[in-house]
C-alpha cells in the first residue's frame, strides 16, 4: 500500500484554487496541470523516502468531482500533502512547493478577522 495523497485529495486542493468549473478546456487543461505537478510531486518524495523498494511510476492524475473545501478544511488538506512530501530533497524549491505556499496563502487571507488583523503590533 503506498502512502501517497489520492486523486481526490488532490483535486479537493485545485478546486480551492481554481473553482470547480473544470467543463471550459482551458480551466480543465490549468486545473490538471496543476494537479498533476502536485501528484508528481508526492509519487517523488514517495518514491526518495522508500528508495529500498520499487519506487511507483508517475502516472496521470484522475479528476475527480469534488466540493470546494473551505479555507480550514483546505490548510488540513495542505498540511497533509506536505507532511508527505517536505522531507524530500529540493521539495522547497519545486514548483509543488511554489503552487502549495500560493493556495495556503489563499486560504489564510479568506479566514474571518483576517483582512481585519493588524500585520504588526
Amino acid at each position: 500500500m503506498t502512502n501517497i495523497v489520492s486523486d481526490k485529495h488532490i483535486s479537493a486542493i485545485v478546486a480551492f484554487a481554481h473553482g470547480t468549473l473544470w467543463d471550459s478546456a482551458d480551466m480543465l487543461e490549468k486545473s490538471g496541470e496543476l494537479a498533476q505537478v502536485l501528484k508528481d510531486s508526492a509519487i517523488e518524495a514517495h518514491n526518495e523516502a522508500n528508495m529500498d523498494e520499487p519506487g511507483l511510476l508517475l502516472e496521470g492524475w484522475q479528476m475527480v468531482q469534488v466540493d470546494v473545501p473551505s479555507p480550514v478544511e483546505v490548510l488540513k488538506l495542505i498540511e497533509t500533502y506536505e507532511s508527505q512530501v517536505c522531507d524530500s530533497q529540493g521539495f522547497h524549491y519545486h514548483q509543488a512547493a511554489y503552487e502549495i505556499r500560493s493556495i495556503r496563502s489563499m486560504a489564510i487571507a479568506q479566514l474571518d478577522g483576517y483582512s481585519a488583523a493588524p500585520f504588526s503590533l
